[in-house]
């Protein structure tokens, strides 16, 4: 029986072995080259909007590859939109197996800037964020997660600007995906946080992605809030030159075919208004500030007179029509709670 030497069973199954260590060895050296790539170098960009990404770390037993160094840049604005020292990529394993492969997308300590445009140089085409992301992910995206991320928003809306911000944010959301098993009636995203440094918020979206114009609904909720904190806010958006106070705010609102209705629930507590000079003071400006007291004066008082009676806090329905500009779901949201935000502080 002719044999050949050094070819045994055991002497296979090693050579085996090693080959396919040599192939993961290969493959973890080209890919990572090959993504970085592939998200860099892409020409196209989604509505202005692209990433760039410095490094790529596979991570083969998870089925997962880390992005380091991630920003996503918009034509015209010269800070970043996202940046990220570390963002995940994670295949869903049974996915493999069952439909389109599925992938979720985690980013740890981001920073999320976002410019809220006047209505006049609003984009007429909504952003997808769900086909920005699926780009970081080369997958269809199901679940996007933010951890201990920070937010800045500025509005040029208002005049001077609104700053707003906030930090220790966690953001999830889940059904993005718009097709297979993983989908869902209802797309979600909830998200929860310190605002301004001062109240902690709670924000449950749901949105339906498939019907012709947006239909969205918002549980929103920001409790023990320093109004002097965000007083330049306060001034935009409710006509109060606010000194000192504490807000809870409890917001639920629904969206659907151009129109939004909902109800804010409000408590405020040791309420004050700045003591402006009043010599060049015109009457309207004086009587904005009278008005504007009287009605801080007014919810507090029924805030207090609630609490002593064991109820809840004043509730207030609020509806409306959004303006011609206001397209998107994004940026009815945007203008629900301003809105929300309004009629809590003005009953």
């Amino acid at each position: 029986m002719l044999r050949i030497s050094g070819f045994g069973p055991g002497r296979t199954a090693l050579s085996g072995l090693l080959l396919i260590a040599a192939v993961l060895a290969v493959l973890r050296g080209v890919a990572p080259i090959w993504i970085r790539r592939h998200i860099n170098d892409r020409p196209a960009s989604v509505n202005g909007y692209k990433w760039d990404v410095a490094d790529v770390d596979l991570r083969l037993l998870r089925l997962a590859y880390d992005l380091e160094g991630v920003t996503l840049r918009k034509e015209g604005l010269a800070v970043p939109v996202f940046r990220s020292g570390k963002m995940t990529s994670t295949i869903r394993f049974k996915s493999l197996f069952h439909g389109p492969v599925l992938a979720d997308a985690e980013a740890f300590h981001p920073e999320l800037n976002l410019t809220l445009n006047p209505g006049k140089r609003r984009s007429k085409k909504p952003l997808d964020w769900a086909r920005l992301l699926h780009r970081l992910t080369l997958f269809r995206l199901s679940g996007f997660t933010i951890h201990q991320g920070e937010v800045h928003i500025r509005d040029l809306s208002e005049s001077p600007p609104v700053e707003l911000s906030a930090e220790d944010v966690h953001i999830e959301a889940e059904h993005l995906f718009r097709g297979g098993a993983d989908s869902s009636e209802w797309a979600g995203l909830k998200s929860d946080g310190l605002f301004m440094g001062s109240g902690r918020f709670v924000l449950d979206t749901r949105l339906r992605p498939e019907s012709g114009t947006p239909v969205f609904e918002i549980d929103f909720t920001l409790k023990g809030m320093d109004l002097k904190a965000m007083s330049r806010a306060v001034e935009a958006y409710a006509g109060m030159a606010v000194e000192k106070g504490r807000l809870d705010l409890d917001v639920r609102a629904r969206a659907s075919g151009g129109r939004y209705k909902g109800q804010v629930h409000s408590k405020l507590h040791d309420f004050g208004l700045m003591k402006m000079p009043g010599k060049d003071k015109s009457f309207a400006k004086a009587l904005e500030e009278k008005a504007a007291r009287v009605a801080g004066r007014i919810l507090e008082w029924k805030t207090e007179k609630n609490e002593a009676e064991g109820k809840g806090p004043p509730k207030l329905d609020f509806s409306g029509e959004f303006p011609a500009e206001v397209t998107d779901s994004w940026s009815m949201s945007e203008y629900v709670l301003k809105e929300a935000f309004r009629k809590g502080l003005k009953p």
